[in-house]
């Protein structure tokens, strides 16, 4: 459904260690691969999760589970054409230069539909860092009820306390402002600090 190929990039400010991408497709363009994983975990589904969905035990099982939450958010709000989720789940350099209002206008969400998806299932993670490439099994469902799957790779960043799946910023001018975003933040932590100590 959704698929990206790029490069790599690297921040560290304890909380960013992104992989660069291009989005494209469908409803909300999840993204895909980059470098190699240092990391390979498979969801255990010997315990059904609630409604027959898998349930992720073993390592690293709650990072699992708060990425499936969130794409599990994303689409069941999307279908009634809620997008604050996706809103939620941008790089934060972004909030400080729009609105909502104004994301809402931006031609990769404005026109974004819920299609016929019914929702993305989590399959395998590969963790590196703070960034986790995750393969995907999507279904879809059709209006007379049928039901079709793709598979897809997906990237995820671990960004201020949470697991994020950015769309609009998700591309490597995003990434790269991102970056740049957190180098004046810390820079001017760090000017604010020095001048404070001086008025002691």
């Amino acid at each position: 459904m959704f698929s990206e190929r790029s490069g790599v990039n690297t921040v560290t400010a304890g909380r960013l260690v992104p992989t660069a991408f291009a989005a494209c497709m469908l409803f909300l363009v999840m993204f895909g691969c980059g470098s190699e994983p240092q990391e390979t975990s498979t969801a255990d589904s010997s315990t059904p999760a609630a409604e027959g969905r898998r349930e992720f035990t073993g390592e690293r099982a709650e990072d699992k589970r708060q990425m499936q939450a969130l794409v599990d958010e994303i689409i069941e709000r999307f279908k009634y054409y809620d997008k604050a989720p996706l809103w939620e789940s941008e790089f934060s350099y972004l909030h400080d230069r729009a609105t909502f209002d104004e994301y809402l206008e931006f031609d990769h969400i404005k026109y974004f539909n819920p299609d016929s998806i019914d929702h993305i299932d989590l399959l395998e993670f590969n963790f590196k860092a703070d960034t986790c490439l995750v393969n995907v099994e999507v279904v879809f469902e059709g209006p007379t009820g049928k039901i079709s799957k793709d598979y897809d790779t997906y990237s995820f960043f671990f960004h201020n306390g949470r697991w994020i799946r950015p769309t609009f910023t998700s591309n490597a001018s995003g990434i790269v402002q991102q970056v740049e975003y957190e180098r004046i933040i810390r820079a001017a932590d760090s000017a604010a600090k020095a001048e404070a100590e001086e008025g002691l």
